[in-house]
């Protein structure tokens, strides 16, 4: 919100400063809380159906295990996970946790990101996106 409002920010805040005009500021800074609040809104909703079209992905891809969907959940608190770390969370053996990741990856829920043989970290790009958006 800040950097596309930037002048009027400072516009508004000389106001204050050069005439004592202090409503106007309220006034823009309430604006702001009100556009802040609608983005976050929106970005809940875009998140919410993110997390249900991957569930719907993982029942069409028959990725029917309950680990799939507990890591699905999993990945909305750290969208940033290695095979190592899934197998310790949720104490399954590494093969079964490197297959499960290798199935998102293959239905395009996660990506490689570290482009190495060994040690590789996934993440959670689409959901990673949506919470990035409008921050560049």
């Amino acid at each position: 919100m800040f950097k596309l409002h930037r002048q009027e920010y400072y516009d508004r805040l000389n106001l204050v400063r050069s005439q004592g005009d202090y409503e106007q500021w309220v006034t823009f800074f309430l604006k702001g809380i009100i556009w802040t609040s609608e983005s976050a809104l929106e970005t809940i909703k875009n998140v919410l159906a993110i997390a249900e079209e991957h569930k719907q992905l993982l029942f069409q891809k028959k990725i029917s295990s309950p680990l799939a969907v507990v890591l699905l959940d999993h990945l909305q608190v750290r969208p940033h996970i290695s095979v190592q770390e899934i197998a310790e969370q949720f104490h399954s053996t590494y093969t079964t946790s490197q297959a499960l990741i290798n199935q998102f990856v293959d239905v395009g829920i996660l990506k490689e990101i570290t482009g190495k043989k060994r040690d590789r970290r996934y993440s959670y790009w689409k959901y990673l996106e949506c919470l990035s958006e409008g921050t560049q």
